[in-house]
C-alpha cells in the first residue's frame, strides 16, 4: 500500500486529526533521539536542556490536542442546552485531574 502525504479530500476530520497527531508524535520521536545522540556525544548540558525543553513543549502541545479530542467527544452527543451526565463529567474531572499532576 503506498503512503501519500497530500491529505485526502475524502479524509474524516477524525482520521486527519490522529495522522496530524502521529505526525507531532514522530518528530516528537526524532527529537528524543537526537537527544539521546547529544548526551551520547557528550554535547554541552545547555544545548541538551534547550533539546529536552523543546520536546517536552512539543509532547505538552500534543496532549493538550489529545485532550481537546476527548473533551469534544464526550461533549458531542449532549444535546444543546442540556448538562452533560454526571458519567461524562466525572470522566473530565478525572483526566483534568491526571492532566494536571
Amino acid at each position: 500500500m503506498a503512503y501519500s502525504t497530500e491529505k485526502d479530500a475524502n479524509m474524516s476530520p477524525e482520521l486527519e486529526e490522529r495522522n496530524e497527531i502521529a505526525t507531532r508524535l514522530n518528530r516528537v520521536a526524532g527529537q528524543v533521539a537526537g537527544i539521546r545522540r547529544m548526551i551520547e556525544q557528550g554535547r554541552p548540558c545547555v544545548e541538551t536542556l534547550q533539546q529536552l525543553a523543546a520536546a517536552e513543549a512539543a509532547v505538552m502541545s500534543i496532549s493538550s490536542a489529545v485532550f481537546k479530542c476527548h473533551v469534544r467527544n464526550l461533549t458531542d452527543g449532549v444535546p444543546d442546552g442540556e448538562a452533560a451526565n454526571d458519567v461524562q463529567l466525572g470522566e473530565l474531572r478525572a483526566v483534568l485531574d491526571r492532566f494536571r499532576q
